[in-house]
């Protein structure tokens, strides 16, 4: 694996339950995240609405989808959109049933492209159809990345209910 790809962020954004802004705050914290100069890659893994081409207004523009990647009909790359800003760029969700993608699947097609991107963001669709064993199991798999000096930690939520991230370095 390059080192280039060993330093490549991968935050999984998830919730067991829909409507709360995950799709929102991946789009807007891709945008920023660009903005700021990062390379950033958005991977939609919402397979049922993929909402984030059309927050994007990409529908429609890539006949590819991660599930052409997956079954070997075209390159990582060609499945990639760029969108407005030239460093931010969205995989859509396969067009179909996910059961026939492994997790290790997805954990190959991420390090496979990493050594593209600063950061890559994955939007997990709401529930528990995709399971929160199958999150977490791929959080640990993605996690092989050295802690980064500076990087944001959540630390854990507090009496009041409320969770809090600490910023080491202001």
């Amino acid at each position: 694996m390059a080192k280039e790809a060993m330093l490549t962020r991968k935050v999984l954004i998830t919730s067991g339950k829909g409507g709360v802004g995950k799709s929102c705050c991946t789009v807007f914290l891709g945008q920023a995240l660009a903005r700021h100069g990062f390379r950033v890659l958005l991977i939609e893994l919402d397979a049922g609405l993929r909402g984030l081409d059309l927050m994007l207004g990409l529908e429609d523009r890539n006949p590819y989808d991660m599930g052409d990647i997956l079954k070997g009909r075209c390159d990582p790359y060609d499945a990639v959109s760029a969108c407005g800003e030239s460093r931010l760029s969205l995989l859509s969700a396969p067009s179909g049933d996910w059961s026939e993608f492994s997790q290790a699947d997805l954990v190959w097609l991420c390090r496979e492209i990493a050594s593209y991107y600063d950061w890559i963001l994955l939007d997990a669709p709401a529930g528990i159809a995709w399971g929160w064993r199958r999150r977490t199991a791929l959080c640990w798999s993605l996690r092989r990345t050295p802690s980064v000096s500076g990087m944001p930690r959540l630390s854990p939520p507090s009496w009041s209910g409320r969770g809090e991230a600490v910023f080491p370095n202001g």
